[in-house]
């Protein structure tokens, strides 16, 4: 279960969200023989990931304020096809998480806003009206207390990471160019 107090900030590209465009991709939390179990480092960055969407999910509750409260999460793109990332999804997020079949749902989102724009109409109550085709499977989050204390604890690690390896990251010794 975890990742063994391995930590990954998978700032590879830089980040959006928090706003670290230069930032470089970090492993905390190796010792002897992590290297040796893949699986390890796998799902460290598959939580590192989870973790990043977490944190600007959260950042979005506080600027929406408290009338914003989805119940609901539709996951698309490839990783939504994973087993794994959708439990890990679901538990870290405590939210039930839909799978949508179109598979350019990225593309259907802006359909939507050009939508609710041409019709004068609120994105809210615009995506309400639309008929979006589901998967059957739906994953709910676990009630397992245990398991919801951990993730809350390594969200918790992934952030002050973040706070303190994301800037120095961007320094110039890191630098790409």
């Amino acid at each position: 279960r975890g990742c063994g107090g391995v930590s990954s900030l998978p700032y590879l590209g830089g980040e959006r969200t928090p706003d670290l465009p230069r930032a470089r991709g970090t492993l905390f939390g190796m010792g002897p023989g992590t290297l040796g179990d893949p699986g390890i480092l796998y799902r460290a960055a598959v939580e590192g990931v989870t973790y990043t969407l977490l944190a600007g999910y959260r950042r979005m509750l506080r600027s929406c304020g408290p009338k914003f409260r989805p119940t609901e999460l539709l996951v698309v793109g490839g990783g939504s096809r994973s087993r794994l990332w959708r439990r890990v999804l679901a538990d870290a997020f405590q939210m039930t998480l839909r799978f949508p079949t179109e598979a350019e749902s990225a593309a259907l989102g802006a359909a939507f806003q050009a939508g609710a724009a041409l019709y004068n109409t609120s994105m809210e109550d615009y995506v309400k009206r639309q008929k979006i085709a589901m998967e059957e499977e739906v994953v709910r989050p676990t009630q397992d207390e245990e398991t919801r204390r951990l993730y809350e604890g390594a969200f918790g690690r992934h952030q002050r990471l973040t706070e303190v390896l994301g800037p120095l990251s961007e320094e110039k010794a890191f630098a790409r160019d």
